[in-house]
């Protein structure tokens, strides 16, 4: 228990200001402030959990504006170490001889009945003492001891500042240590001592304290010292325990301050980025982000008055914009109501104002008749104020008065003196009126007072009216279904009175009765199969109920129908009577030569034989794909290679053009002067072309369609009769001529062995 008191001979005594545990981790700790007149006192005890020493400081600040001198504080202890029966072995009080010595340095008090031992180590022998005297010590300090006697013994250690200039900050300390011997108290001494007198880096930064000539302004504080804000300042002693690179901007007094508005949150600092409406300054600039948009006015959702904080055109001081579904000036919503009169416009979501610019127009507002606007916006104007559901005539209507609901077009016509069917007539036709002349009005049940033929008693014929005006038409006709089956006499309803009876009801058999009225009954001995059909109305097979005349024909090889053939107009059945159905493979069974076995017929375009190719192998196919056919000239349609056109490959003994000449060369085959586009009309005959003279030869010799055509007969001269018998050979009127004429002949012989 500590009691801080000043004997100052000037009247300064201590005031305690605070007490603060400063542990963190296994270093322990606690720290004390006071006042003693213009000093601010900081006393400072540190130690590591287990240890057995421990270090006392004092931070002393002059905040006056004069210098303080001859300053000492002196801090002392009474041992009484000994433990047994009171405090000691000996006694019950606190009144304790103390077993205490000064080794200069090194004051320690050993207990009497044990060994524990308890020292004070000096950390500046220049401005501190040890002392192990009385409490009274000093003229100007002293020590009081509150729970003993005044001549108990006491070690004590004093620290004495010359001076300490206004605004000066000093800092100065001691060591406590403690032992089960005075060896051991001293081994503490030395292992703890040494460190913890390091008065010049206290807090272990790496920068020296005021005191020893340093910079580090807080040497009590390991992140405080010169550079530890790097944003701020490299030089300046700052703090900055959340090591986020921006000083404490409220750090402790003497302490430079930075601008870092929360030094225990990394993530708030000035270069930190602002979370909007989360009440927190993350940048420092002095206030949270509550106005995203920038237009002055913070979001309604943190006190303000912005309806939409991300829009900068959404705002109190905003003109409101009809219609647009914004609340533009965050009032109370879109305008919607332009003319002020409580309705929204129809053209919004929910509104029913038909004019919003209005205000005698709106829903429930009174709708004034025939003057063309829908007041009240229920879609029209009031031009049927009798809600009769006629217009007045007035405008384009037809109710002759729209003031009497009971009076419009189509209305009962009353003998009341009115027009009440406004068709300008008045009281005609009522119901008191026999207007037909049959002795009945309307009101006396007259059902159609316009036919003297209907009215109550009349006789009900076959017309389709009511005429005895019971409310059925023809009742007891032929015409009428009296059992409501759904069928009448007259369509065929053999028993009118029956509703399980009319044509086509199913056949209840052994119920002794024609059922669906087909003249036959039940089936019997007539109908054994029960398929409704007797042998004698044309069943074939009285016990199938699948075969009846008229039955679905199937391709099961039985005559279905009763029409005397089998399968007909099925898969199976051969319709066009070739020997094949279309289940055998015949692709047209409705046409007798297309089935499997027939033939291709050529050129018809028809797949004859069922095979899926059309006209193969026939004069007009094109069988080797040339696209030339047989028709079209193609002489070999097995070979593609030949056909009309095609280069004659010379010397392979085939006619590869078609042109019945075999491996003619394309210029002059007969070397004549004359090829085939010359007009040639045999390139393999050089006596042969259009530019020799026609000799008589049985040839057209000069290719101009004649043949031998001017020459005259060598016997008898006659070109025409040829008497001999061996053809004629040629002349002119010049006989060397006709000489020269029979070599070239000789030769032609020759040449046409060669032809085909």
């Amino acid at each position: 228990t500590y009691s801080y008191t000043g004997n100052y001979s000037g009247g300064w005594s201590y005031t305690t200001l605070s007490r603060t545990n400063i542990s963190s981790g296994t270093e322990l700790g606690v720290e004390h402030i006071y006042d003693m007149g213009p000093l601010r006192v900081t006393k400072t005890v540190r130690w590591e959990q287990d240890a057995k020493a421990m270090q006392v400081w004092f931070t002393v600040r002059n905040t006056a504006s004069y210098t303080v001198e001859n300053l000492r504080i002196m801090h002392g202890v009474d041992p009484d170490q000994d433990i047994g029966g009171g405090h000691h072995s000996g006694g019950s009080t606190f009144s304790t001889y103390n077993d205490t010595r000064d080794d200069g340095e090194y004051a320690y008090s050993a207990g009497i009945s044990s060994d524990w031992t308890i020292a004070y180590g000096v950390c500046d022998p220049d401005k501190q003492e040890l002392g192990h005297t009385g409490w009274s010590t000093d003229a100007d300090a002293g020590l009081s001891d509150y729970g003993g006697a005044a001549s108990d013994n006491t070690m004590h250690w004093r620290h004495t500042e010359p001076a300490i200039e206004s605004g000066e900050t000093i800092d100065f300390g001691f060591g406590v240590s403690v032992g089960q011997s005075r060896t051991d108290a001293e081994n503490a001494y030395e292992d703890g001592f040494v460190a913890l007198c390091d008065a010049c880096d206290r807090d272990g930064d790496g920068f020296e304290g005021l005191s020893c000539d340093g910079d580090d302004c807080d040497d009590g504080d390991e992140n405080t010292y010169p550079g530890a804000a790097e944003n701020d300042s490299v030089t300046d002693c700052m703090t900055d325990v959340d090591d986020d690179g921006y000083g404490d901007d409220t750090p402790a007094e003497g302490v430079i301050a930075g601008r870092d508005c929360d030094d225990a949150d990394v993530d708030v600092n000035p270069d930190a980025t602002e979370i909007a409406y989360d009440g927190l300054d993350q940048d420092c600039d002095g206030q949270d982000l509550t106005d995203v948009d920038g237009d002055g006015f913070d979001w309604d959702g943190v006190g303000g008055e912005d309806c939409d904080d991300d829009d900068a055109a959404v705002n109190p001081d905003a003109e409101e914009i009809a219609y647009d579904g914004i609340d533009n000036d965050c009032e109370d919503g879109d305008l919607t109501d332009v003319d002020g009169d409580g309705y929204d416009w129809d053209g919004v979501f929910g509104g029913d104002d038909c004019d919003d610019n209005d205000d005698a127009i709106h829903p429930g507002a009174t709708e004034v008749p025939y003057d063309g606007v829908d007041d009240d916006c229920d879609g029209s104007d009031l031009t049927d104020v009798d809600d009769d559901g006629y217009d007045w005539e007035g405008v384009g209507g037809d109710d002759c008065h729209d003031r009497d609901a009971s009076i419009h077009p189509g209305a009962t016509e009353m003998a009341d003196g009115e027009d009440d069917d406004c068709d300008g007539d008045v009281d005609e036709h009522t119901d008191f009126s026999d207007d037909d002349g049959d002795g009945f009005t309307e009101a006396g049940g007259d059902c159609d007072d316009a036919d003297a033929g209907s009215h109550p008693g009349a006789e009900e014929i076959l017309d389709g009216v009511d005429n005895d005006c019971d409310g059925v038409i023809d009742e007891g006709t032929t015409a009428y279904d009296d059992d409501g089956d759904g069928f009448t006499e007259a369509e065929g309803d053999c028993n009118d009175n029956d509703p399980s009876i009319y044509p086509g009801a199913p056949e209840i058999l052994g119920d002794g009765v024609d059922n669906d009225c087909d003249g036959t009954i039940d089936g019997g001995a007539d109908d054994p199969d029960g398929d409704g059909y007797t042998v004698t109305a044309g069943d074939c097979d009285g016990d199938d109920p699948t075969v009846y005349p008229g039955a679905p024909e199937i391709a099961d090889g039985i005559d279905n129908d009763c029409d005397g053939e089998v399968d007909e107009g099925t898969s199976a059945y051969d319709n066009d009577g070739d020997g094949y159905s279309a289940l055998m493979g015949d692709c047209d069974d409705t046409e007798t030569t297309t089935n499997p076995s027939a033939l291709e017929i050529p050129g018809d375009g028809i797949d004859n034989d069922c095979d899926g190719e059309i006209d193969e192998d026939s004069d007009t196919s094109d069988d080797d794909g040339d696209g030339f056919t047989e028709v079209g000239g193609d002489c070999d349609d097995e070979d593609e290679g030949v056909h009309p056109g095609a280069d004659e490959v010379p010397d392979n003994g085939v006619d590869d053009d078609c042109d019945e000449t075999v491996d003619e060369t394309t210029d002059d085959a007969d070397a004549d002067g004359y090829s085939v586009t010359d007009g040639d009309c045999d390139d393999a005959d050089g006596w042969v072309n259009p530019g020799i003279v026609e000799m008589c030869d049985e040839v057209d010799n000069n290719c101009d369609g004649e043949i031998d055509e001017g020459c005259e007969d060598s016997v008898d001269g006659d070109a025409a009769g040829d008497s001999d018998g061996k053809g004629c050979s040629c002349a002119v009127a010049d006989g060397g001529m006709r000489g020269w004429a029979v070599l070239p002949l000789l030769v032609f012989g020759l040449v046409r062995r060669r032809r085909l």
